[in-house]
């Protein structure tokens, strides 16, 4: 069972994977080169638009490969679906 509060995060997550290729999607009729975008860190760092892209992949990316790192865990429980009869 997971923790209270977290059982929607599969959900939120395939969401914002969704918006994210909707972005790229869009993005293919951009200059990536031109455009610049502020980071989070602070109003003052700017990006270009196509190495905010690249962040954002990047850091999906690391995401994914927390959660098969905890999948794989020893410890991680596992469901025993019983056998079909």
């Amino acid at each position: 069972m997971p923790p209270p509060g977290r059982v929607d995060s599969a959900a939120r997550l395939l969401a914002l994977h969704d918006a994210l290729r909707a972005l790229f999607d869009d993005a293919h009729v951009l200059d990536l080169r031109e455009p610049r975008v502020p980071t989070p860190v602070s109003a003052r760092l700017t990006l270009r638009l196509g190495e905010a892209l690249e962040v954002l992949v990047a850091h999906q990316r690391r995401h994914l490969d927390q959660a098969w790192r905890v999948r794989r865990a020893a410890n991680f429980p596992r469901v025993h679906h019983a056998a079909a009869r």
